[in-house]
């Protein structure tokens, strides 16, 4: 069976990050899953990257969250907050990369999966009718655990991010760039592409992020990359 998380260098030195669950059409994070990531994560960190791209295999959604059944085996209350600890730690490294983490997002990306697109310093959807983005956790009872209550009201402000954090609900990537969720909406067939492009504008340090709270980004040109 293939990984469902792999990583790879191409010959331009930009690291990527694809997750690909062969036995369904939508990630899903489990210990297991969230351990490759980590595990990706030191495996571009031991190499010469000069930028990361996240994505999804072309027959798979990016992430649907956090697999269901793992969280409702948890023991209890000390579990849980152990597998809250793991997802924050892991998704602090990807905010903390040295190089630019672009993330390319297609089909559902919720929950966690939303929480790792945040913690990425660019974010490109596709203008797939199937992309849909957002923290639907509320509706199951749950809040977000990874991150997702502290980099949302930071990007967007605080009033636009209740909307989104208490809310059961996902958005088009329309709806999405519209509330700064996403920096770009491109067509599905160069999502790709495009994700390459931002990742190596970035590390050349030709573009840099220039962020208002509550507007939409933009990019600039600059001599470096940011801290952000």
């Amino acid at each position: 069976m293939s990984p469902a998380v792999t990583h790879s260098v191409d010959a331009e030195g930009i690291g990527w990050i694809v997750f690909a669950d062969p036995a369904a059409r939508a990630n899903r994070f489990t210990a297991a899953r969230l351990a490759a990531l980590g595990a990706a994560l030191d495996a571009l960190a031991a190499r010469p990257v000069v930028a990361i791209v996240v994505g999804s295999a072309p027959e798979c959604s990016f992430s649907a969250g956090t697999d269901l059944p793992w969280i409702a085996e948890l023991p209890d209350a000390a579990a849980a907050a152990a597998v809250a600890r793991a997802g924050q730690a892991v998704l602090a490294r990807l905010a903390d990369c040295k190089v630019p983490v672009v993330v390319a997002l297609h089909g559902t990306c919720a929950g966690g999966g939303f929480e790792l697109a945040l913690a990425c310093h660019w974010r490109v959807a596709s203008a797939a009718p199937e992309t849909r983005l957002g923290l639907p956790e509320t509706g199951l009872g749950m809040i977000p655990g990874w991150g997702g209550t502290v980099r949302l009201p930071r990007l967007i402000g605080a009033r636009a991010a209740l909307d989104h954090l208490l809310q059961d609900k996902l958005v088009s990537a329309a709806d999405a760039l519209a509330a700064g969720l996403v920096d770009e909406v491109v067509p599905a067939p160069i999502l790709r592409q495009i994700a390459l492009s931002r990742a190596g504008e970035l590390a050349d340090g030709t573009l840099k992020i220039e962020r208002q709270r509550g507007l939409a980004p933009s990019i600039a040109k600059s001599k470096s990359f940011p801290a952000l």
